[in-house]
């Protein structure tokens, strides 16, 4: 005999549209160069110990979406290698 399975209702902890999330200092948004700095604020600040990015909004295309990874590769993340001692010191 099977035993049921339960089902957890999980609650949203993000909110549930983009501009309270911009609202709630959750998101990061902007030029590459905005994004690198605010982010590198937040880290500095202990505000978070790793980063979960989403690329794609609404209706967005592939080739916008690939744009954004694109500037975030070449233009966010070596700020965080070139910080990584100092943020280990």
């Amino acid at each position: 005999m099977e035993t049921p399975r339960h089902r957890t209702r999980h609650t949203a902890k993000l909110p549930t549209n983009f501009e309270a999330l911009m609202e709630s200092g959750l998101a990061v948004v902007g030029r590459p160069e905005t994004v690198r700095d605010r982010l590198l604020e937040q880290a500095s600040d202990g505000a978070f110990n790793y980063l979960i990015s989403t690329f794609v909004f609404g209706d967005m295309s592939l080739e916008e979406a690939s744009t954004s990874v694109g500037l975030f590769r070449e233009s966010v993340m070596p700020a965080f290698e070139e910080s990584a001692v100092q943020f280990a010191s």
